[in-house]
């Protein structure tokens, strides 16, 4: 097939998962704000989880002119318990979040895995050098509200909150923003 078909097929593929990330959000945030919310834990190897996220952003970002680098501080044999679908959905918003701010430049994504008291924190920084945000953009994300940028943010934030974590956003000095869970 020509490149142009293929880069067309790749394009319509990539927003029919982006409407299916969609539709997945709304039904969570539904379930969410009724406190009907089943995860489904699944045994994960986090190296590898990292290296799809990678995989998956890598090309898109080329696409767009980004240079997308993702990278993993943990142990690289260590499993959790994690909701995959649900923990990827909330990465992928915020690198997708980044990736409309940005042209042509670079985003860090960069996954922490570390073992307290017999439990894994995971924690997730998405660093952009885009323009930054406003002092109103600022404030919905430094606020206890769910609104944020939209239903994909809303959904991550609802389900981080109910896991006992945040997500906030913070500019870099400099240039851009940083999100982080």
């Amino acid at each position: 097939l020509p490149a142009l078909v293929l880069e067309q097929v790749d394009a319509i593929r990539d927003a029919s998962y982006e409407a299916l990330d969609r539709v997945s959000s709304a039904r969570d945030l539904i379930h969410l704000e009724h406190g009907h919310l089943e995860l489904d834990y699944q045994p994960t190897l986090i190296r590898t989880f990292v290296d799809e996220i990678a995989s998956t952003w890598t090309a898109r970002g080329t696409q767009d002119g980004v240079s997308i680098i993702v990278s993993y501080e943990g142990d690289t044999e260590l499993t959790a318990m994690l909701d995959r679908a649900r923990f990827a959905r909330t990465v992928n918003t915020l690198i997708g979040h980044a990736l409309r701010l940005v042209r042509n430049g670079i985003i860090e994504v960069g996954v922490k895995a570390e073992i307290i008291d017999n439990r894994i924190k995971l924690s997730a920084r998405v660093r952009d050098d885009g323009p930054g945000l406003d002092a109103d953009q600022l404030k919905i994300w430094q606020s206890e509200s769910t609104v944020h940028e939209g239903m994909d943010m809303a959904a991550a934030s609802l389900l981080l909150r109910a896991l006992g974590g945040r997500i906030w956003a913070e500019n870099n000095h400099g240039r851009g923003a940083t999100y982080a869970f």
